[in-house]
């Protein structure tokens, strides 16, 4: 009797970087919030809600640094002028994170992410600025705006964006693995 031979479908996994960039505010007019962390948040096109900075692994990314590197100069235009030795202050601080999207099937594709934070300090961080990158057609991977979140909002101050309420919930895990990260490593 022949055995029938049952073909075992795998996931497809997709490998991704996100990156949290992260400083201290330190604003010389409001002494009583120093020490308030903030996070450049952004957000594409086609979502509703913001999210950490990063994209997919390329091909030609020596490693996961090199590919959070990439993204983040790809993303953000403050970080243009960075040289290749700047990202040696890229720390990975997860890997492994499950991140839901749209754009995939679930039963068979999913992404998994790395998670990295590079800490920048205040000075000539006040604005957020979108690199132009003209050579890509793919306006809806794009970020379309990114601004600085505090990831926690001092008792009795407002008018500040704080980060739990505006970011999307598959990005929450992220979050939380910051919040972590910086418990420890202030």
């Amino acid at each position: 009797m022949k055995e029938k031979k049952t073909k075992k479908k795998f996931i497809q996994v997709f490998p991704t970087v996100d990156i949290a960039i992260i400083r201290l505010y330190k604003p010389d007019y409001k002494p009583d919030i120093d020490g308030l962390w903030q996070v450049i948040l952004g957000k594409k096109k086609s979502e509703r809600f913001w999210r950490f900075p990063g994209g997919f692994v390329d091909s030609t990314d020596i490693d996961f640094k090199h590919a959070a590197f990439r993204e983040i100069c790809e993303e953000i235009y403050m970080f243009k002028q960075y040289d290749n030795s700047s990202k040696n202050q890229f720390y990975q601080i997860g890997n492994g994170f499950k991140i839901v999207d749209k754009r995939f099937e679930p039963k068979k594709e999913t992404i998994l992410t790395t998670f990295f934070v590079h800490r920048i300090t205040y000075k000539n961080t006040q604005d957020v600025v979108l690199a132009d990158d003209d050579d890509d057609d793919d306006d809806d991977d794009d970020l379309q705006k990114a601004e600085w979140f505090n990831l926690t909002t001092p008792e009795g101050c407002k008018g500040f964006k704080s980060v739990k309420k505006h970011l999307g919930k598959h990005h929450q895990i992220l979050y939380d693995a910051l919040i972590n990260y910086l418990q420890f490593h202030q």
